[in-house]
């Protein structure tokens, strides 16, 4: 049986014409083996593909110069952490990785240090009169405003502190005269600094005219005016500054530092006529009124440790003794210091250097009453007692008073704890604590040591000593049980009085 014919395919004819008399049908032929209407060879790539980077590294461009004013908005300090990567330490009322959230209730004005940069002035005063009581401002008869040199100057010396970020100035609550003269008077006009000397003259006066408000005051208190001449004589700056008064005084007397570095450096480059801006702020004079009352009352706290000494040795003639009182009085205050600046994390100030003045003289009342009834103990009859019954002697005479007086010095200072002032707050932490330091060390610290205390480094009460105080002693000595005498059995005494027999012999001596 004959295979099956496969159907022929068409043949590439021609296309027939479009006329068709018979009707038959006509089969189409197969279209040439043409490219389809696909893009072009270069674009076959997909559009959406971004183009792949060489396979070889790239040498990548040098590293920008790290500024707080670029990384951290000109409120931080940058810094490079141990993972090398660009941290922010910000400013006081700044927050976020590159200092770029502000609290505006942290950094209210009012909470603030700030500063004047006055031009114009001389930096010492006159004598002072009944109007001046601090002296009598001395102008600078040189310094010309209309000249477009000293506008620049004045303008750029607050403009340029304000952008930087070791200054800590606050921006937005810092006035600067001559730049809001210009933004705020001058920008509406078409016109900026520097003008002229006639132009100046004249829209500077018509500035100080105007009702604009620098501060909640008005110009005049920013801008001195010769009633003569109508030419301004001085002009103020205020800077607001992101430190607040109640901080640390190490950190605003270096601000302060590095304000007056950066005037120095201003004043190099001034132009003729233009003295050096004067930095005034009521909280400079505070930040150092404060350093030296710290600086002196410590000197004074040395000076009274030294008279201490002086004092107790005259008294009770005995240098070991005395250095022992003494030594306790130091640790006290050394212990008391340790507990302000470690546990409480205070800052040495006003307070607390003027207490430890008043502290070493209190201390020593509860150490030295604790010794010199020692020394009493260690005299007359009880010279031949051992150590541990002359302590008992001793702390038994005096130990019950000074524990009374530190308990009522303590309880009136407890009330201090629950003040709302912090100084009186300060106050009473302070006394509270000298005051258990002061009753454990003159209680428990002394006694510990005068019991280890050789023998040869005691000095027994002096005679005529002894004998003055014999009137205060005898009602103590009446209560207290008598001492056994030499020879006497303890087998012939209650066994309670075990602990009279003295340390330095044997107890088998008296069974």
């Amino acid at each position: 049986q004959p295979l099956p014919q496969p159907t022929p395919r068409p043949t590439p004819e021609p296309t027939p014409k479009a006329s068709n008399p018979t009707g038959a049908p006509v089969f189409a032929p197969t279209p040439k083996p043409t490219p389809l209407p696909t893009p072009r060879p270069s674009s076959v790539v997909p559009a959406p593909t971004p183009p792949v980077g060489p396979v070889a590294p790239q040498p990548t461009a040098a590293p920008t110069i790290l500024t707080d004013e670029r990384f951290c908005n000109g409120a931080g300090t940058s810094y490079y952490d141990d993972g090398g990567a660009i941290k922010c330490e910000c400013f006081a009322g700044f927050a976020g990785t590159r200092c770029e959230t502000q609290d505006v209730q942290y950094l209210d004005p009012g909470a603030m240090v700030t500063l004047d940069l006055v031009h114009g002035l001389k930096q010492r005063p006159g004598k002072p009169t009944a109007r001046y009581r601090f002296g009598k401002p001395r102008y600078r008869g040189a310094f010309d405003l209309a000249e477009p040199e000293a506008q620049v100057y004045v303008r750029d010396t607050c403009l340029k502190a304000v952008g930087k970020s070791k200054l800590k100035a606050n921006a937005v609550h810092s006035i600067c005269v001559l730049s809001i003269f210009e933004t705020d008077f001058l920008a509406p006009m078409g016109l900026a600094l520097p003008l002229g000397r006639d132009d100046f003259r004249n829209l500077f006066a018509e500035f100080r005219q105007s009702n604009v408000l620098l501060d909640g005051s008005r110009v005049e208190e920013w801008i001195g005016f010769d009633c003569a001449t109508n030419e301004a004589t001085w002009v103020r700056d205020n800077i607001v500054l992101t430190v607040r008064k109640d901080a640390a005084v190490e950190d605003r007397l270096d601000v302060f530092q590095e304000w007056r570095d950066y005037l120095d450096d201003r004043a190099s480059g001034r132009p003729a006529g233009v003295g050096r801006a004067l930095l005034a702020s009521s909280q400079e004079v505070m930040a150092s009124l404060e350093t030296n009352i710290v600086t002196g009352s410590l000197a004074a706290a040395g000076i009274s440790v030294a008279a201490c000494f002086a004092c107790v040795l005259l008294l009770t003639r005995a240098v070991v003794h005395t250095g022992l009182v003494l030594a306790t009085v130091v640790w006290i205050n050394a212990l008391l210091a340790s507990l302000i600046t470690w546990s409480l994390a205070w800052k040495i100030g006003i307070i607390e250097a003027i207490a430890f003045t008043i502290f070493v003289g209190i201390s020593v009342d509860y150490a030295l009453h604790v010794d010199r009834a020692f020394r009493y103990a260690c005299a007359g009859e009880m010279i031949r007692a051992g150590r541990l019954q002359q302590l008992r002697r001793a702390l038994g005479e005096v130990g019950a008073p000074v524990a009374a007086a530190a308990a009522t010095t303590f309880g009136a200072a407890v009330f201090l704890l629950f003040c709302i002032i912090l100084p009186f707050r300060k106050l009473g932490v302070l006394i509270c604590a000298h005051t258990a330091f002061s009753g454990v060390a003159a209680l428990v610290v002394l006694p510990a040591i005068l019991v280890v205390l050789p023998n040869k480094d005691v000095s027994p009460a002096r005679e005529e000593q002894t004998e003055s105080s014999a009137v205060e002693m005898a009602p103590v000595q009446a209560a207290l049980p008598p001492l056994p005498e030499k020879g006497v059995r303890v087998a012939e005494q209650e066994k309670s009085d075990l602990d009279d027999v003295p340390l330095d012999q044997d107890p088998g001596n008296y069974i």
